[in-house]
């Protein structure tokens, strides 16, 4: 992903055809969440800069409930993961250390995105989206293509001891030494586990390089670092 300028407020974008995958960053104040004053009028910077009809988003729970998402679709619905075939409607997620994943299939014009904490990862909420994509959408695991978007890297993500064993003792993560560096959980690892058993193609997945709580270059609203701070990452993408 690159980043991209508008108007003096820093986008992490990335371009496959006529699928755009959008991550904002705080390399300028742009602190996204529906509890914030400047909220609306965000969220319509993005509507009318990128020319989008609609931008729907969800009462994130930590589940791992992926719902379809028409241009009726009811927003703030509570769930963590959308998926759909409409055009010039963005889909989004709210994260602040947390992973978003974006999920598209370019022939068949599907897209998916999800917010995939370690709830969400240990539930492995990107198999309930995969699920949609092959069995309502009828699409092929070798086309679908999958980005795992910033998050708390391994080189940063501490967890305890029964953390770390409940992952360690996961049906899908069980016995992959990649997923912890000590006591160092790497959420990408676990969540390209989840993909894989969906027989998606390795080559497929792509893991942005950038942790929300180190990364100094690009910027990132962390809730580790200030817990107390409702600003949130906004990663959304659409079809135009």
């Amino acid at each position: 992903m690159k980043l991209v300028n508008y108007d003096n407020k820093y986008f992490l974008c990335k371009d496959i055809d006529n699928i755009h995958m959008v991550t904002t960053t705080a390399n300028s104040e742009f602190g996204i969440h529906p509890r914030l004053p400047k909220y609306g009028g965000y969220m319509n910077f993005i509507r009318e800069t990128l020319g989008l009809d609609d931008i729907f988003t969800l009462s994130q729970t930590h589940s791992s409930v992926v719902h379809d998402c028409t241009r009726d679709f009811v927003n703030r619905t509570e769930g963590d993961g959308l998926i759909t075939r409409e055009r010039n409607i963005a889909i989004g997620v709210f994260t602040a250390d947390c992973v978003p994943v974006f999920m598209f299939d370019k022939n068949k014009q599907v897209i998916s995105v999800v917010h995939s904490g370690w709830k969400g990862t240990y539930n492995e909420i990107v198999l309930n989206s995969l699920e949609k994509f092959i069995h309502k959408y009828g699409c092929n695991p070798n086309d679908i293509v999958i980005y795992i978007g910033p998050h708390n890297k391994s080189c940063c993500y501490e967890v305890g001891e029964d953390l770390r064993e409940k992952f360690w003792n996961h049906k899908r993560f069980n016995g992959n030494e990649k997923i912890f560096n000590g006591n160092n959980l790497d959420l990408s690892e676990c969540i390209k586990a989840s993909i894989l058993y969906k027989n998606v193609p390795i080559e497929n997945i792509s893991v942005v390089k950038y942790c929300t709580y180190c990364s100094e270059d690009v910027k990132f609203y962390s809730y580790r670092k200030d817990p107390e701070s409702l600003s949130r990452i906004f990663s959304f993408i659409f079809i135009k």
